[in-house]
């Protein structure tokens, strides 16, 4: 493992790919159906962003447009990606984590993240941590923060949690987050903002584990 390990996503709706790219792992999703490539891509710094690049498979170049989120040890930002994908040009958005503290594994049972892109100025970044023993996401330390027009927003609390959602089908889980914004931008504690409630939902057509088709919703801050 690296010293300070970067993890790369890319979501393009339009030509249906998606793919996850870190050490040791190359996953790729054209609609539902995934790929996982037989090596990684080489990941490198690029300028102020990065490339990935793996033989008659991808070559993809990211480039930050967001401020970073600082998730506790790892940092997110959302990022411009452009480039070719199993013979198919790519251009859409993305997320680039780097992470300078991984978690301690062995005190955790379970770890899970959400990126909710809507556009390159508006977006959802979650982390949960549960604890070994925990009963449930109630317990959990779950770090957030809100991307609004281009402002970073934190967040006052958030939960992460799996349900099953009888649109998608029985069978199909659904992540779902809720979060309220108390600062007015990333580092600088303001007064109360108002009430923003997003809601982000991820569909799996296999395990959640893996990275698949993304809808996401946003729930406007109530008016009363």
């Amino acid at each position: 493992m690296t010293d300070n390990p970067t993890s790369l996503a890319f979501f393009d709706r339009e030509r249906g790919l998606h793919g996850s790219l870190r050490a040791g792992l190359a996953l790729l999703f054209e609609g539902r159906e995934p790929t996982a490539l037989p090596e990684p891509a080489a990941i490198a710094a690029d300028g102020d962003g990065w490339r990935a690049t793996l033989t008659d498979q991808l070559s993809l170049a990211f480039e930050p447009c967001s401020p970073s989120a600082d998730l506790g040890g790892a940092t997110v930002r959302v990022c411009r990606v452009r480039g070719e994908v199993a013979g198919k040009d790519v251009e859409c958005l993305g997320t680039a984590v780097d992470t300078a503290e991984p978690p301690a594994w062995a005190e955790l049972d379970a770890v899970r993240s959400v990126s909710a892109i809507f556009d390159e100025q508006n977006a959802l970044f979650a982390l949960a941590l549960r604890p070994r023993g925990a009963l449930g996401h109630g317990q959990e330390s779950v770090t957030a923060w809100i991307l609004s027009a281009g402002e970073l927003l934190a967040v006052e609390d958030a939960r992460l949690s799996t349900v099953y959602d009888g649109e998608a089908g029985s069978a199909t889980p659904v992540s779902s987050c809720g979060c309220r914004a108390r600062t007015s931008r990333a580092g600088h504690p303001g007064p109360w903002s108002p009430e923003r409630r997003w809601r982000s939902r991820a569909w799996w057509s296999t395990p959640p584990c893996s990275t698949g088709a993304w809808r996401a919703t946003r729930a406007p801050a109530p008016t009363t």
